[in-house]
């Protein structure tokens, strides 16, 4: 019963949730993209596992096996209509201003599944500058390179090298090795002496 209640819970955060978030946000919901993932592997090993108890227990039964299979369908719908971009839908100005890595969704980030549109229109025609997608503010060259002389400054004139976290990580994992080996070193020559 508390399975049901939390679902329901859920459904409706989901419908309240998401038009909140498509009229604040360029880019799909991380959260519910997200949720509706998981949600999704969850209902598919369920819905596996349901269909597998109702044949073993009633064969031939073909309307719980439609039953099982709609809720999870129902949420890839929706899954499938929260993680499309919204290139398609914004206003003027910032459809063709803001860059596809903006726009696109938790999973097209992670996946770099927009640059698909980028390898299918090079793919077609030659490519021009002005069939490039623009760039983020992140990565702007001119500042970048401010960025980039700002913390050469704030290093000073000592080699980068010395300083780096991950150098210094590193020494310090080679003299713990250095230890350890040490120490077994030291084990293995008592029991040798214990034998002897």
């Amino acid at each position: 019963m508390a399975a049901q209640v939390l679902s329901v819970a859920a459904a409706a955060a989901v419908c309240v949730l998401s038009p909140l978030e498509h009229g604040r946000n360029v880019a799909p919901s991380a959260l519910l993209t997200g949720y509706l993932a998981l949600a999704l592997l969850s209902d598919a090993v369920r819905a596996g596992l349901l269909l597998v108890a109702w044949n073993l227990c009633w064969p031939g039964s073909r309307w719980s096996s439609w039953a099982v299979v709609a809720a999870p369908a129902a949420r890839l719908g929706l899954y499938l209509l929260e993680a499309r971009t919204k290139r398609s839908i914004l206003r003027e100005p910032w459809a063709r201003t803001l860059p596809p890595e903006d726009t696109a969704g938790y999973f097209g980030v992670a996946f770099f599944w927009w640059v698909n549109t980028v390898l299918r229109k090079g793919y077609a025609t030659v490519f021009s500058l002005a069939d490039m997608p623009p760039l983020g503010p992140s990565m702007d060259v001119v500042l970048v390179r401010e960025a980039m002389l700002k913390e050469w400054d704030r290093r000073g004139n000592l080699p980068f090298f010395f300083f780096s976290p991950l150098i210094l990580r590193i020494l310090g994992r080679v003299r713990l090795d250095l230890a350890n080996i040490r120490n077994l070193m030291r084990q293995k020559d008592q029991r040798a002496g214990m034998l002897c």
